[in-house]
This record gives structure tokens, C-alpha cells and sequence, in this order.
């Protein structure tokens, strides 16, 4: 031991090791790493009107992206449809085609939205995207509804003529089955036509009621070849009479008479519990009278 102004060494270099500990810094833990949020697609069901449909990305087996104006808060979403892998979704059959929609059209979906906000209706088996349009002809004071998809309807307007010569025929609308009419267009043999529905318009100009006009235009009516006696209703809250003709499908057939003009509805099916038949009647359920304006 070494005495160093009458203090041991030792005793120096203790103090100089406490120096040392008492300057140092204490030890600091590691920050925490911080937690990851993972985001969980959320449940919607959405009701609104289409604004675009963009097919941009599908060239790239991207998705079909629809604009949706909300119905009430006016809000946008925006629907992703798959274009590659689409047939593998829970609800295929459930999901409208997106090539058959256009701005205007009321669609129903629901779907996941995902963390970037877009709508995808794929993965459940209660998911949809519905589609349906609502035309107004103010020229001949009507207004209708008709489905665009799933299993929805081509609408081909004023393609046909008057079988009697003596009426004014003012409009014209057919509706067949998307896939339907797609075959039958494509055929390269021959065939008939496939099960549609169809709406005609006339002047009235004789003001008739139903039962006169069907009796007066037999031509037009086919009322020789009814199954059975017209029967009296209301269709839209205007008189009507009603009966099935025989042809090369069963002919459900609505004679109306409102205002200045008489339709005359036909529905070419053979069974009125099919799905065309179910559309025809919800179709005859959303006619609804506007003032006409020439």
C-alpha cells in the first residue's frame, strides 16, 4: 500500500472509480416497437345511383370500378368488380355485369370495404350488386323499371310496327335476357327467338276503353287466339283487361287505356314462375303515368 499525501492509494482509486460511476448516464431501455394496426374490411350495403363506370384496368386484369352516388347523403364509394378470378367469388351469380351498366342505373350492393374505401362484393355468399334502370318516356306519359342485372335484360326501342294498318304506333320496347339475346344474335343456325317481354305503345285517338280496343284491333290484340275471355283489372291505377294468347310461347297479354294513349303488354314465356316471368310482373308492378308532353 502506497500513502499518497497520508491517504492510501487504494483509497484513491475508489474514489476515482465512484467518479466514474457517478458521472455515467443510467442505462436506457429500447423504445417499444410501435403497434401495428391491421385493418379489417368492413360490412356495407350501400343503395345509390351509378355516376361513371371505369374500365381502365381491366385490360390489366385489373377490376371494373363503378362511381356510386349514395341515395340520402349524397355520398361516393366507389365499387370494385373483378374482372380476373370474378367466377371464383362466393357470390358469382348474385354480382350484374359491369359492361351492362351506364350512368342512371340504381344499384344495390353490398360488399367489404377495404382500407383504401373501395367497395369489392366477392367474398360472401350474401353479397350482391344488383342493377336496375328506370326509363321515363314523357312523349307517351309512362314511366318504367326493368332489371340490368344479374340475369338482366337487353331493352331494344322501336323495333316493331303495327300488324293494323289504321293504328299510330308511337313507341316500342322489348326486353330479352342479356345471355338470351347474345345467342341468339351469334347463332349461325336458324332458330326462333327467345323469351322476351315486350311493351307497345298507341294513340288512342277513339278514346276506347280496354275490352273495345282489344275488340276493335283483333290484328293487333290476337284476341281470336286468347285461351280464354279478357278479364277486367287495373294496371296502375288505370282500367285494363287482361288475358293469355296461344303462340309459340304462352302470350301473357295487358291491354291499358290512360289518356291519349292505349300500351299493350306481352310477356313471351312458358312458365310464369321462371325467372322472366317473375321480372315481367314485378315490370308491370312499376308502370307509373306521367303527364305526357308532345
Amino acid at each position: 500500500m502506497i500513502l499518497i499525501g497520508g491517504v492510501s492509494s487504494l483509497a484513491v482509486v475508489g474514489v476515482a472509480l465512484y467518479a466514474v460511476f457517478a458521472l455515467s448516464p443510467a442505462p436506457v431501455a429500447p423504445a417499444p416497437e410501435p403497434a401495428t394496426t391491421v385493418y379489417e374490411p368492413t360490412p356495407v350495403t350501400l343503395v345509390g345511383e351509378v355516376t361513371e363506370v371505369n374500365f381502365e384496368q381491366v385490360a390489366f386484369d385489373g377490376p371494373s370500378l363503378i362511381r356510386l352516388k349514395a341515395a340520402g347523403t349524397g355520398e361516393m364509394y366507389v365499387v370494385s368488380v373483378l374482372s380476373m378470378g370474378l367466377s371464383a367469388c362466393a357470390a358469382y351469380a348474385a354480382i350484374a355485369d359491369p359492361f351492362q351498366l351506364a350512368p342512371g342505373d340504381r344499384l344495390e350492393v353490398r360488399g367489404l370495404k377495404l382500407e383504401s374505401g373501395k367497395v369489392v362484393p366477392c367474398e360472401q355468399s350474401d353479397h350482391y350488386l344488383r342493377a336496375t334502370r328506370t326509363e321515363t318516356k314523357d312523349a307517351v306519359g309512362l314511366a318504367y323499371t326493368y332489371k340490368k342485372g344479374p340475369q338482366g335484360y337487353v331493352l331494344e326501342e322501336n323495333t316493331l310496327t303495327a300488324n293494323d294498318p289504321m293504328l299510330e304506333m308511337v313507341y316500342t320496347a322489348v326486353f330479352t335476357n342479356t345471355e338470351a339475346y347474345a345467342d341468339f344474335v351469334n347463332a349461325t343456325d336458324a332458330r326462333e327467338g327467345p323469351e322476351n317481354y315486350s311493351l307497345r305503345v298507341y294513340r288512342n285517338a277513339e278514346k276506347l276503353w280496354p275490352a273495345q280496343w282489344v275488340e276493335a284491333y283483333p290484328d293487333e290484340s290476337n284476341v281470336a287466339l286468347a285461351l280464354e275471355e279478357p278479364v277486367e283489372l287495373a294496371v296502375a291505377g288505370a282500367k285494363a283487361v287482361r288475358y293469355t294468347v296461344d303462340g309459340l310461347y304462352p302470350i301473357d297479354t295487358y291491354v291499358v287505356t290512360q289518356g291519349a294513349f292505349t300500351y299493350l303488354l306481352s310477356g313471351m314465356f312458358n312458365d310464369a314462375t321462371s325467372v322472366i316471368g317473375t321480372d315481367y310482373a314485378r315490370f308491370i308492378e312499376t308502370l307509373k303515368f306521367v303527364p305526357a308532353v308532345e
